[in-house]
């Protein structure tokens, strides 16, 4: 199963857009264990935007309690502060009660629980910027 996890996380930094990736993500998800999950929650900002939503509707119609380490936690409060993924990323907040932990803002964790600065240094000016305004909320 963790082959299939990873060719899904290359299909999904690859932009693979098709009609059949809702129900093959649904179909995965129902199907993997809670770490196959996180490791395809975990490449999150890495995706291409159409595929990085399909994902995280699959995630928000997961019927089970969710995870929620410190850099899932970061990814769905920089994404409150995303125009396209904001909704969404509220819904999957109230859904799974996440709620932002002090060790986002720890910069010696920063590589290790990929927190807001981890992202603050990225590259991706959209990410970047995303980490900017989500760290600006927070403070």
């Amino acid at each position: 199963m963790i082959d299939l996890v990873r060719l899904t996380i290359n299909m999904l930094k690859t932009n693979f857009i098709s009609a059949s990736l809702s129900v093959f993500l649904k179909k995965l998800i129902r199907r993997t264990s809670k770490i196959e999950i996180a490791l395809l929650v975990q490449h999150l900002f890495e995706y291409q935007p159409v595929p990085r939503k399909v994902l995280l509707n699959e995630i928000l119609s997961y019927d089970e309690p969710l995870f929620c380490p410190v850099w899932f936690s970061t990814q769905i409060w920089m994404l409150l502060f995303d125009e396209d993924f904001a909704l969404l990323a509220r819904k999957i907040n109230n859904k799974f009660g996440i709620t932002l932990r002090s060790e986002v803002f720890e910069l010696r964790l920063e590589n290790e629980s990929r927190n807001l600065f981890h992202y603050m240094r990225n590259s991706n000016h959209s990410i970047f910027q995303t980490a900017v305004r989500a760290s600006s909320a927070a403070i």
